[in-house]
């Protein structure tokens, strides 16, 4: 069932202006972040300021909807607190392991004394608290991952739903395009033709092969490549 947002959530893809594609520089760039880093950003924005011109409509962010932040803000408090959990139990294994591998190199004389001493219940004691502790923060860790995964599940729902929404908002400047595509593909397949007739028939006359071949184009028409492109083209814009 799909949800009903709230009219301030309703999602409008309205006409972009130019103002509200333009990025700026001081937006993406930062002096102390890697160059690697900074390439990828001047990339994106390069990216994003071409298809600026395209005027498509402006989508909605997801994080903007205040049923995907819930619950996306809800699976990263539960994945924090299963990080920690899983920290805790690292850190009660370990001094487990060093307090019984301390007492088996150091310890051994005097255990023996205190069972000796009629003291048995001291020889051994110690590792009771930490062995419970480790018990509770393992069973702590299988149900916060049994919660995170349940709640990964909430917030898959929610982006299918509302991006039900942006798919149907954006199809018209989607189909516009694809229908483009179909009308270009078939001019391409046109062009290649006509470019292998005039190369072929100035060496069915006689003459050297002087004209540039551009074989790849060939290549994709006798692998029906131009021929899918287009065919599924046409059926998405009828």
């Amino acid at each position: 069932m799909r949800r009903n947002a709230p009219k301030e959530e309703t999602m409008t893809l309205s006409k972009a202006s130019q103002a509200e594609n333009t990025v700026r520089a001081d937006d993406w760039e930062d002096a102390d972040e890697p160059w690697t880093l900074r390439a990828l950003k001047r990339g994106e924005r390069e990216t994003l300021l071409r298809w600026s011109k395209y005027r498509l409509p402006n989508v909605t962010p997801l994080a903007s909807f205040a049923d995907y932040a819930a619950a996306a803000e809800k699976r990263a408090d539960i994945a924090r607190a299963r990080s920690v959990s899983e920290t805790e139990l690292r850190k009660a294994v370990t001094e487990i392991a060093r307090g019984i591998a301390a007492r088996q190199e150091d310890q051994t004389a005097k255990q023996a004394q205190a069972i000796l001493d009629g003291r048995a219940n001291e020889a051994f004691e110690g590792f009771e608290e930490l062995k419970s502790q480790q018990a509770r923060l393992s069973q702590q860790l299988k149900v916060y991952g049994v919660a995170l995964r349940t709640q990964e599940g909430v917030v898959a729902e929610i982006r299918s739903e509302r991006s039900i929404d942006a798919a149907d908002a954006m199809r018209p400047a989607h189909q516009a395009a694809v229908a483009d595509i179909a009308v270009a593909v078939a001019q391409l397949r046109e062009a290649f033709d006509r470019e292998e007739a005039a190369r072929t028939l100035v060496t069915k006359a006689g003459y050297d092969a002087r004209l540039p071949s551009f074989s790849p184009g060939t290549a994709m028409r006798q692998g029906g490549q131009l021929d899918e492109i287009e065919r599924r083209a046409r059926e998405y814009t009828r």
